[in-house]
């Protein structure tokens, strides 16, 4: 059994020891289905996984951990 902290990376980084597939939210399961075919297609899903992912989650986040260290 690995530590807490070891165990809590492992669910936390999206490249270890999983693979960044895992995370990618639904991108494969959308190409499947029809929902991204073309690079337009491609270039909608990562604005909106950016602006809900980052812009409202990670970057938020960051920026008041960043915040504290100022």
């Amino acid at each position: 059994m690995p530590p807490p902290l070891l165990a809590l990376l492992h669910i936390c980084d999206s490249l270890f020891p999983i693979g960044s597939f895992g995370y990618s939210d639904g991108l494969e399961a959308a190409t499947a289905v029809g929902l991204v075919e073309t690079p337009a297609d491609l270039q909608a899903w990562l604005d909106v996984s950016l602006d809900e992912g980052v812009g409202r989650m990670d970057g938020p986040a960051a920026l008041r951990a960043w915040s504290a260290f100022d």
